[in-house]
């Protein structure tokens, strides 16, 4: 039987490829079973690691701003493709919540504008195209601060410029369109793909505010508070926000629209670049997860990307993770087993550091649960 192990990272815990890894160890037990390992992503955090771990492109250090405004160093992955200089860089990695305590006081000062900053700077390098993965951030600003660091001025309802060291959609009432376009026409030059790991719209119920807000750090009052202003921002543009993916890195996703980006599902992007298709195509079974199966794994995460991919080509997958919590019962219909890797109650520091066992210890059950249904259905 050929198994395909194509998991995403367990955040906090183990990285993509860490978990196939240990998954892969447990289900050894079984000699019968031919397995391959995949790093997969869904655009969020640990993009460029499984593009990297690929061979696709080489690494570069660049300087931005963080989403408090702290000078830091960030992977850029440079590559090219039809002799054009191109390049992959990922929001997580410069306004990322991985390691942080959000509270309300950070979704006042977080801002993207280091990611605005980081475009500047490849615009000057002559890049052709510009892949930017969209997730796995602690800002909820709409991409506002990454145009301010492009130019774009912004104002309150005062018509007061806003400042640029702080979130600018919790104040923000209107822009300056005149400016707008000349950004636009100064981006015309670079190609802007946008890889998005949730289809999230802007507002609204699922959208960035309600739905993915409260994470970063958010309370009630500044949730109404944002839902207003991206409605504002929504209204002053010549776009359709609502469109799937526009919510995605707290709204970021938009905000790279409305200057020329294209959105696209980040984990199409990934796909192309390791060749997934074929890799699924030659499982008889495909094990995926992350670290938590939840309702929000319906807008997009890695494992419905991934149940997707098998329902098209008629195979069975089951889903693995470290926390199964969800109310949408049609997630079911997407799976043919959803398993949560604790043995025990516990607490969520205590899962983190035996995800790898925990992962090898499922692998090794799974593996002789398999050998023994072989071995009865060829008597």
């Amino acid at each position: 039987m050929n198994v395909l192990i194509a998991i995403d990272s367990f955040k906090g815990a183990v990285s993509s490829l860490e978990a196939g890894l240990s998954l892969k160890s447990g289900l050894s037990i079984n000699p019968d079973l031919k397995l391959q390992v995949c790093a997969v992503s869904d655009g969020g955090e640990g993009s460029l690691e499984v593009l990297s771990q690929n061979s696709i492109g080489t690494y570069q250090k660049m300087m931005c701003k963080d989403s408090f405004g702290r000078d830091t160093m960030v992977n850029v992955l440079f590559f090219e493709e039809d002799d054009k200089k191109c390049c992959a860089i990922e929001t997580a990695s410069m306004i990322g919540i991985q390691g942080q305590n959000p509270t309300p006081n950070t979704v006042m000062t977080t801002s993207s504008y280091g990611l605005g900053q980081l475009i500047c700077h490849l615009m000057e390098n002559q890049i052709s195209k510009i892949i930017v993965f969209v997730g796995g951030t602690i800002t909820t600003d709409a991409g506002l601060g990454a145009l301010q660091a492009l130019g774009l001025s912004l104002y309150d309802e005062k018509h007061e410029l806003l400042a640029n060291h702080a979130n600018p959609l919790m104040n923000f009432d209107h822009l300056d369109k005149e400016k707008l376009q000349q950004i636009r026409n100064h981006l015309k030059k670079v190609e802007l793909v946008v890889g998005v790991d949730v289809n999230a719209p802007l507002y609204g119920t699922y959208g960035c505010s309600q739905m993915y807000a409260r994470q970063k750090g958010a309370d009630e009052k500044q949730i109404q508070q944002m839902e207003g202003h991206l409605r504002k921002l929504d209204e002053q543009c010549d776009l359709d926000l609502m469109e799937p993916g526009c919510g995605a890195g707290g709204g970021l996703a938009a905000g790279l629209k409305i200057i020329g980006g294209n959105i696209v599902p980040g984990f199409d992007i990934v796909k192309h670049f390791i060749d997934l298709t074929s890799k699924v195509q030659w499982a008889d079974l495909i094990i995926t997860g992350e670290g938590a199966i939840n309702d929000q794994t319906l807008q997009g995460k890695l494992p419905l990307c991934m149940a997707e991919m098998a329902k098209k080509e008629q195979k069975p997958i089951i889903a693995l993770c470290g926390q199964k919590n969800y109310t949408d019962k049609s997630l079911n219909d997407w799976f043919d087993g959803i398993f949560s890797i604790q043995p025990s109650i516990c607490s969520l520091q205590e899962a983190i550091q035996n995800t790898k066992v925990n992962l090898e210890e499922i692998g090794f059950q799974f593996g002789k649960l398999i050998k023994r249904n072989h071995h009865e259905n060829r008597s």
